[in-house]
């Protein structure tokens, strides 16, 4: 009931109450900020409808408080009444009315109170030149204690004039001031402005034990530890998140969260989901909690209940951008890129510094091959995400993509800086030192990541590429036992069709390298290092799929240690494939070739299309027959025959008669046979020598003949000698 409360004056004291009539006494909330101006009038009425303005204010009946308001401040021309009247005006969104008010009382260069307000005003209207102009560059009042307020929207428009650098030290600054302000140490956790090194110091240098007193201080610090990144020290969080419950008795959403980021951090996605699950279970709409929610779905293909929350999150929450983040998220993982990207760029609209949806943008071009444009997106994301590595990490990728190793070692290696524990980081620098040719740094990174996946739950499919990755290096320095292994796995452990010698799986791009094919002159196959398989056969490379990894979308562990899974690209059915013909080409080198032709059928069982497993296959055949022929002959040799030299010899003559017989019968029957160019010319040049050669042997049987009939002649003459009859 408006007016019920007792006449107060606006810096009256006492505490708040609830009289007969329900109503709540809030004139305790609104003090005065200057000193009240003398006024002739009866002094309990304007008092009274102080009281009116106040109660109808607490009650949300905002154009009744307007009204009051308006009256009081006609009457008694205060600046205390100025203000709250202007107040009212903000809360109703009438910003600009709120500021003609406080200027034309001239009490936006007098009061720090109205300047704030004039401010906070110009920011919801987006008049970012406006508010700076108001706060100025730098903090005025950075001597007095307690004025973090200026120095906070100081920091939110320089954050929207893109000026992140200047917004960071101002969110620092604030919380310097006053270690209380938990907005501004949520601004730079959650947007990710700080690297790991740097949340670290600036918890260590506030000043907890001034501020605070006795336990507070220790309560408050770890509170603020607990929103720190999830990269490392996991045991070092688990003991804070303990301590906070048994000690201080805390169990809520903050905590909650604290606890669904340390499974997050190590992959274990159940248990993250079930924590994120009783935060929402107790709090639908936690906008804090939802990203990692939708990221755990997604982790675990759980598409219906990814459709259904953000179907209720669009409904909910249409002008917020993890709304139609997740929109974005559910159409990448059912493959729809198109869409997905429709939706990250709708949701970097609602929100230009939401650094995920630049992210998920990145991702969608890149799906589709277009590097130019997902390293556009990638290097946005990168400039919101300062300190975070999954900005540069996925701009490296697209140069190792596009075989612009030198490139994307710059990038890769500077994120080892920001993050040395992230798998998907560690496969990508064990490609790049691949294709640079340094197989044992290859294969210690690959090695790392193994280790690091040990116990996550993460999709089957980063397992397989980082197996496969360790396989081609392996087989490169000739450890030719250790890559079967790496490839048996691979082959145990993935389901469904194929492809060639290739492709990107689980977000990160494959090593490269082909192997010579094995026996009698099998030659060597390739295909593309990227993609879905291919290529053809000689001599060529192949590619294996990258790694997962945390962070497709930068979401989680405290801004930016995003989601493992699929990637953009790729499936585990391509690197089962990739492995198979990978696994021939080793059988091959062994001269293992029964298991080779096992290894290539597998593959064409799975995808009959496959050129590369077709013709090596073809290969490795005519090698076994080879082989076969070959131990037959040697077997039907005399004992003493049986040398290297002589089987070789006789090899020979015989794959010549072979070939002769071939020809005669094919010309027997009026056919010629389909041969090379290569095998026309050596036809031509042998039917030359055995023309030249039946030349050469006809003149000599002539040249014969004649000496055979000279010396018939020279018998006869002097068997009978010729009579001169003169």
């Amino acid at each position: 009931m408006i007016g019920a409360t007792p006449a107060g004056g606006d810096g009256g004291g006492g505490d708040d109450s609830i009289d007969g009539q329900g109503s709540v006494d809030i004139s305790t909330f609104q003090h005065n900020i200057f000193a009240p101006a003398p006024i002739d009038r009866d002094q309990l009425s304007i008092e009274n409808m102080r009281s009116w303005r106040i109660d109808a204010t607490h009650q949300h009946l905002y154009k009744t408080a307007a009204y009051w308001g308006d009256k009081v401040l006609s009457i008694t021309d205060d600046p205390n009444d100025v203000f709250w009247l202007s107040q009212i005006y903000f809360d109703t969104g009438e910003y600009a009315r709120a500021i003609n008010l406080l200027q034309h009382q001239g009490l936006v260069h007098t009061s720090i109170a109205c300047r704030f307000l004039a401010t906070q005003c110009y920011i919801k209207m987006e008049k970012w030149s406006e508010a700076l102009e108001i706060l100025g560059e730098d903090n005025q009042f950075a001597a007095q204690a307690n004025q973090d307020e200026g120095v906070i929207k100081a920091s939110i428009v320089f954050k929207n004039l893109n000026n992140i650098q200047r917004a960071k030290e101002c969110f620092i600054e604030a919380l310097q001031i006053d270690i209380k302000c938990y907005e501004a140490l949520d601004a730079l956790v959650s947007n990710s402005m700080l690297t790991i090194t740097e949340e670290r110091q600036l918890i260590d240098s506030l000043e907890f034990n001034k501020q605070l007193v006795g336990q507070d201080a220790t309560f408050v610090k770890m509170l603020y530890q607990s929103k720190l990144k999830k990269y490392d020290n996991i045991e070092a969080q688990n003991e804070i998140y303990q301590t906070l419950e048994a000690k201080f008795k805390l169990e809520n959403a903050d905590l909650l969260y604290s606890r669904a980021e340390i499974f997050f951090a190590q992959s274990r996605f159940e248990q993250c989901l079930n924590s994120t699950t009783q935060i929402l279970q107790r709090d639908k709409f936690n906008l804090d909690c939802v990203p990692m929610h939708l990221v755990c779905l997604y982790e675990l293909d759980m598409k219906n209940e990814l459709f259904l929350l953000v179907h209720d999150l669009v409904d909910q929450h249409p002008h917020h951008a993890v709304a139609w983040f997740g929109v974005g998220v559910y159409y990448y993982l059912i493959g729809n890129m198109a869409e997905a990207r429709r939706y990250f760029s709708k949701s970097s609209t609602v929100d230009s510094h939401y650094g995920p949806a630049w992210i998920g943008f990145g991702h969608s071009f890149a799906a589709e091959g277009e590097h130019d444009q997902a390293i556009a997106a990638y290097a946005t994301s990168s400039k919101l995400l300062q300190g975070s590595h999954l900005g540069p990490m996925y701009i490296g990728m697209q140069h190792l993509q596009q075989n612009n190793t030198l490139l994307a070692q710059k990038y890769l290696t500077s994120c080892l800086l920001l993050c040395d524990k992230d798998p998907l980081l560690l496969n990508e620098l064990g490609v790049m030192h691949y294709n640079l040719g340094e197989y044992d740094r290859a294969v210690e990174y690959f090695d790392k990541v193994v280790h690091m996946l040990e116990w996550s739950q993460r999709k089957n499919v980063i397992w397989e590429t980082t197996w496969l990755n360790l396989g081609h290096a392996h087989r490169k320095l000739g450890h030719y036992q250790e890559a079967e292994t790496y490839y048996l796995k691979v082959d145990a452990v993935a389901m469904g069709s194929g492809s060639g010698f290739g492709g990107i799986g689980g977000g990160g791009r494959g090593v490269a390298g082909g192997a010579p094919g094995g026996g009698g002159g099998g030659g060597g196959a390739g295909s593309a290092g990227t993609g879905a398989g291919g290529g053809g056969a000689g001599g060529g490379d192949g590619g294996a799929g990258g790694g997962g990894g945390y962070g497709v979308f930068g979401i989680g562990g405290g801004g930016g240690y995003g989601i493992g899974g699929g990637g953009y690209g790729g499936s585990s059915s391509d690197t089962k494939a990739s492995a198979l013909v990978a696994l021939g080409f080793v059988y091959q080198i062994m001269g293992q070739l029964s298991d080779a032709i096992d290894a290539y059928h597998k593959v064409l069982a799975i995808r009959p299309s496959d050129q590369v497993a077709s013709d090596m296959l073809q290969r490795v055949m005519e090698d076994k027959v080879r082989e076969s022929e070959h131990e037959w002959f040697v077997s039907a040799l005399p004992q003493e025959l049986q040398t290297d030299e002589s089987v070789n010899r006789l090899l020979a003559i015989r794959e010549k008669s072979q070939s002769v017989k071939e020809r005669l019968a094919q010309r027997l029957h009026g056919r010629r046979p389909l041969v090379t160019e290569v095998e026309e010319e050596e036809e031509q040049e042998e039917e030359e020598e055995e023309e030249e050669g039946d030349a050469e042997e006809q003149q000599q049987e002539k040249h014969v003949q004649e000496e055979e009939d000279a010396e018939l002649g020279d018998r006869r003459a002097a068997k009978h000698p010729r009579i001169d009859h003169g």
